[in-house]
């Protein structure tokens, strides 16, 4: 956390239901599908600036150790309306205010939730924003609870935990009277549709409420309608309680070291790539008719696109290690290296479905539960030939195409066949199997899970101060996860990415063309423009707090494509002319960005006007990189590297093939 700010808690307590839970609803049953999860909490983070200026203050709570804790007066007030409209809420959402009972039921008993309140301390909203878009392990103080000692608790004393809250929720109001509110929530009992839908109905509770007098209150009935799931899939009779159990405590997380990053992509981008998908696709067909509904049939979403293209540059960065590590190994002079090992990779994603769309007749958007299956994909790469590397224009459309037909098999007939004991007993074991084994050392078997909140109304979260600037996760706790978001703007996606520590310091290679199509030509240099050597410069640059700029090297790239449009025979390659001379080819590939991490501060690398040789490789590009990307080197390379003093170096890497 950033040396000036602190997280001071103010109060806690239980939020209960404002009414009573009728005692026909005291017992929910939960779903063979919430069997599945083990009761972790899933973190949602939403961020308000403060909107109004001269804030006045007064006191709240005692005065603990000599030091009055202080909340704005509209602070309060909004405090208020927040724990009034949720203890309206619960009485519709009553299991959220309950214990979990067995295997099977949780007990509607109105112990309620848990509700914090603390104060932010040497930072306003922007800033704390500005901190966790980078490092988001920052808002751990942030959060109800601490996430390694609830996971801690679960493999200890099992894994119900009768006394915990099934909704945890911590307010944290900064100085300047803005909020970050993080909601935790039991992702056995339901998942971020069901969530969301709370959200959605607390909202509308507290606008409403913000404006109307107590005895004019009017507690909306019970819609019992949400709470059919049960009765759809009942709670599974697992013949090996105690190996369910077993394998449930297994894939609890212990503390590692574990990087949560975030990175934007576009909607210009994701549309860059389902078009990679149309272009391999655009001869089949006997004529343009027929191409054109191919292409309609095979365009991937903008979920399926980007999990591709995560999920292939995943595979070759893990490849690139691993290739890495063969060709190191020490190997004794009368052996020979086996050019030709057949030894392979095996990689296995998940991705989430939504079962409420996929019955017949679909389930209701308010289905309370966990409504979610797995789509699994399966592919295996091998360690020899090209390194392991395929063609992109041809591998990325098979990689869509293979998450599309797993996730089309998620249809009807599957979630018919979910409902047999045995069919979900072996579908929860294969599944804890498989991230047992994916999130293991094992180097022939690597799992990657994906999750998404796009399309969720996020940011039409409302409690009447206005809505969310930002939102987000926390640290996620396991490696290899990617969880999607829709960017603030709704023109992009934001992709959390967890990796091991180890695998994150570096970032691989990516391309950035220009923001627009660029004229293809031949570019023709003087005969002044003979040499092709690389100019390498570097600039160092101090963190400064902008609403607009959540993400500084993003916004560089996206500040670089916007330019290459200008000065498009940057974004092409040098070439020889028939007369043996060099110019340019125009392609449009794009200039070439690499982000990277510093495990130090600036200050701890000495003086930079005379940095030594092995300090200066590390901040500027020199290397070539994998032979797939740079067999034709770029003429602009930028490379960011990011200090833990949150300053950042710039370094430019340029070809001085022509006047620049």
């Amino acid at each position: 956390m950033n040396d000036t700010m602190k997280i001071e808690v103010v109060s806690k307590e239980s939020i209960k239901p404002s009414f009573p839970t009728p005692n026909n609803v005291k017992t929910h049953t939960l779903s063979n599908l919430d069997q599945l999860f083990p009761p972790l909490y899933v973190d949602h983070l939403l961020y308000y600036p403060n909107l109004e200026t001269n804030d006045s203050t007064s006191s709240l709570g005692d005065e603990e150790d000599g030091k009055n804790m202080i909340i704005s007066v509209p602070s309060r007030r909004r405090c208020d309306v927040l724990k009034k409209s949720l203890a309206e809420t619960l009485t519709r959402y009553y299991p959220l205010a309950g214990r979990i009972k067995d295997d099977k039921s949780v007990e509607c008993n109105d112990e309620g939730v848990d509700y914090i309140e603390a104060r932010v301390v040497g930072s306003v909203v922007s800033q704390v924003i500005q901190l966790a878009s980078s490092d988001i392990e920052i808002m751990e103080p942030f959060l109800p609870y601490e996430p390694y000692g609830v996971a801690s608790a679960l493999r200890r004393g099992g894994l119900h935990l009768n006394s915990k809250a099934l909704l945890k929720i911590q307010v944290n109001v900064s100085d300047c009277g803005g909020m970050v509110i993080c909601l935790s929530y039991s992702h056995k009992i339901i998942d971020a549709s069901s969530f969301a839908n709370f959200v959605k109905d607390w909202t509308a509770t507290a606008r409403a409420s913000s404006d109307t007098h107590d005895d004019e209150l009017k507690v909306a009935a019970v819609d019992k309608s949400c709470y059919i799931f049960s009765s759809i899939f009942p709670p599974a009779n697992f013949s090996h309680q105690e190996e369910k159990d077993s394998a449930e405590v297994q894939i609890i997380p212990h503390k590692i070291e574990i990087l949560t990053k975030r990175f934007v992509f576009k909607d210009s981008s994701i549309a860059t790539l389902k078009k990679k998908c149309i272009h391999v696709n655009s001869n089949n067909g006997s004529d343009q008719v027929d191409r054109q509904e191919h292409n309609k049939q095979q365009m991937p979403t903008r979920f399926e696109a980007l999990t591709s293209f995560i999920w292939m540059c995943f595979m070759d960065v893990d490849l690139r290690f691993k290739v890495r590590q063969i060709d190191d190994a020490v190997i004794p002079d009368n052996a020979v290296k086996a050019v030709c090992d057949p030894k392979q990779v095996q990689y296995v994603a998940s991705f989430p479905i939504n079962l409420r769309t996929r019955t017949i007749p679909p389930l209701p958007d308010n289905t309370f539960g966990n409504m979610t299956d797995n789509a699994i994909v399966e592919v295996s790469r091998n360690l020899t030939g090209n390194n392991g590397f395929h063609d992109e224009r041809q591998y990325y459309p098979e990689l869509v195409s293979k998450i599309k037909d797993s996730i089309k098999l998620v249809d009807n007939e599957h979630v018919k066949a979910m409902k047999s004991n045995f069919a979900i007993s072996c579908n929860h074991m294969k599944l804890h199997q498989m991230f047992k084994e994916g999130t293991s050392n094992d180097d022939h078997k690597t799992f990657l899970m994906f999750s998404s909140w796009c399309r969720f109304p996020i940011y039409e979260a409302n409690f009447g101060w206005g809505k969310p600037s930002w939102a987000s996760i926390s640290k996620l706790l396991y490696k290899n996860c990617v969880m999607f978001i829709d960017t603030p703007s709704g023109d992009g996606i934001e992709a959390w990415v967890s990796l091991k520590e180890e695998d994150m310091i570096i970032g691989e290679p990516t391309l950035v063309p220009p923001a627009e199509e660029t004229p293809k030509r031949i570019y023709f240099l003087s005969n002044i423009d003979r040499g092709a050597d690389m100019i390498q410069t570097f600039n160092c640059f101090r963190k400064t707090f902008d609403e607009k700029i959540l993400d500084a090297a993003q916004a560089l790239k996206d500040g670089l494509a916007k330019v290459l449009v200008h000065y498009y025979p940057f974004a092409g390659r040098l070439m020889l002319n028939e007369k043996n001379k060099f110019a340019i080819d125009c392609t449009g590939e794009g200039a070439l960005s690499i982000e990277s991490e510093a495990d130090c501060t600036l200050e701890e690398i000495g003086d930079l006007t005379q940095p030594n040789s092995d300090t200066y490789k590390k901040l500027v590009y020199g290397n070539p990189g994998p032979v797939n990307i740079h067999e034709n080197p770029p003429l602009i390379v930028v490379q960011v590297t990011k200090f833990k003093c949150a300053r950042r170096i710039y370094s430019w890497t340029k070809h001085e093939s022509r006047s620049i």
